[in-house]
């Protein structure tokens, strides 16, 4: 009989929404903008999600 073959799932997340300006295209190294509110439901809800 053959061995189940083991595979890694690899899930990427990203950030939140920030409360950093929309017409901003990057943001600089040396900034890291909290999250807003809503930022924060979202990696709440991805956190419950994983």
């Amino acid at each position: 009989m053959r061995e189940k073959e083991k595979s890694t799932q690899i899930i990427f997340v990203r950030h939140g929404k920030t409360d950093f300006p929309l017409d901003r295209i990057y943001c600089d190294d040396r900034e890291d903008p909290p999250l807003s509110v809503e930022g924060l439901q979202q990696a709440e809800r991805a956190a419950r999600l994983l």
